[in-house]
Order: structure tokens, then sequence, then C-alpha cells
């Protein structure tokens, strides 16, 4: 419909200007004339360089349409980086409890799985293994930090999991709530995790 438009106004436009160009071609006949002279001077002038517009700038040619790409390849002939994208974006404090949130929900499915699978496949019971761990004498340090290892993941998940929970209930949504919770979940987390690797 717009098109249709622009295309009658353009050619109302050329018709009133072939006409003033007509009338300025001939306007030989109004030279005696002083007023009518006068008068068409300006127009002609105007209706001259329009005429050289016309002639000028105007020019057909065939649509061709353009190639498509979809979005991968059209970034990877303009050489951008694949989004997201490590190094466009900087790590964040949300980002980052989020990312540890999957890691450590991944590292206690494996936990369950070794510890279903040594119950099922294993001769010996628990007991059997405990003894085989005191044997080797470790030092207190030592089974300190593998205390700290294995409890890491339960603590830091268990304390980040209700902070998730809250924040599907629409709780803690601030900005200021998400990083201090995401604070109080590390200080939580390393409590327990020591207090328990003190027994």
């Amino acid at each position: 419909m717009y098109c249709s438009m622009v295309n009658f106004q353009f050619r109302k436009a050329s018709a009133l200007s072939s006409s003033i160009t007509g009338l300025c071609r001939s306007r030989k006949t109004f030279g005696k004339i002083s007023k009518f002279s006068g008068l068409l001077s300006p127009v002609c002038q105007v209706a001259d360089g329009h005429a050289q517009r016309l002639k000028h700038q105007i020019t057909y040619k065939a649509y061709v349409p353009p190639c498509y790409q979809d979005h991968d390849h059209k970034n990877m002939a303009l050489k951008r980086p694949m989004s997201p994208h490590l190094t466009v974006y900087a790590p964040t404090l949300v980002a980052m409890t989020s990312i540890g949130q999957r890691i450590t929900g991944t590292l206690l499915a494996a936990y369950a799985l070794l510890l279903s699978g040594a119950t099922l496949f294993l001769p010996n019971g628990i007991e059997t293994y405990v003894s085989i761990i005191q044997s080797l004498d470790l030092s207190k340090t030592t089974i300190f930090i593998l205390k700290l290892l294995v409890g890491l993941p339960f603590g830091f998940h268990y304390f980040n999991g209700i902070r998730y929970c809250m924040f599907n209930l629409g709780k803690w949504l601030s900005l200021k709530d998400v990083y201090a919770t995401a604070y109080l979940t590390f200080v939580l987390t390393g409590v327990i995790v020591i207090f328990f690797a003190f027994l």
C-alpha cells in the first residue's frame, strides 16, 4: 500500500515537472510581458533542477535476493566470537555460585553412584575399607584436608540449594540480597565443613 502511494505521488510529481518544463521552454512567447517572465524564472529554475536530478539519480536495477546465512555462519564469516564466550563476559559472583551449584551437584551424584556401586559389587563391608584407610597411618593434617575436600560439595550444595529454593519462591531477588545470601552461603559452608572435619 505504501509503495503504491509513493509510485502515485512520483507519477504526479513527474507529470507536474513535465508540464512546467514545457511551459518554461515556450516562455519565449511571454518574453515581451515582463510580469510573466519574472514569475516564471524561479519556477523554471526549480523545474530544471528537478529534471536534472531525475535524469542523473534515478536508476532501476533488477532485484537480487540476498544470500541467506544462518547466525553461526554469519558470525564466523565476520570473525566474531561465538556467544556466550568466556573472553567476553567478566565472571560475577552470581554466575560463579550458579556454576558451583552445578559442579557440586555433579560431585554429589558421583559420590552416590560410587557408594551404591561399592555396596553392590565389592565383596567386603564398609568397615573393611575404613580399616584399610586407617592402616595407611595418615597424619591428622592430611585427614583434615581430605575431610574438607569431601565435605565442601555437601555443605555448599546444601546451603546454596536453600538459597535457590528461596529464589524460586520469589524471595531474596534484589541485587543486595543476592550478594548477601551468596556471602552467607560461603560462611555457613566453611563453618559446617570445618566443624565436621574436626570430628
